[in-house]
């Protein structure tokens, strides 16, 4: 019986400290940027694509606009 409860106990311990063993193992740094699918800077250039093109829309619209006035047409003849 007393046997039986020092091989249970050495088993226990011997298990638990080969547990905490490979806790203590070196993985590396840890970067989570590396790994994102969807970088942030990339993210951001196509906003501000998308701001640009918004932009250069409304920028022709004005033109169109300016040119009416002055001329009673969008554009050019011919073009």
């Amino acid at each position: 019986m007393r046997s039986l409860l020092k091989i249970t106990l050495l088993t226990s311990v011997l298990l638990f400290m080969i547990g905490a063993m490979e806790g203590c193992k070196s993985r590396g740094p840890y970067n989570p940027y590396l790994t994102m699918k969807k970088k942030p800077y990339k993210t951001q250039i196509d906003a501000d694509k998308k701001l640009v093109q918004k932009g250069n829309k409304a920028y022709k619209r004005q033109l169109g606009d300016s040119r009416k006035k002055l001329f009673g047409r969008r554009k050019a003849p011919g073009a």
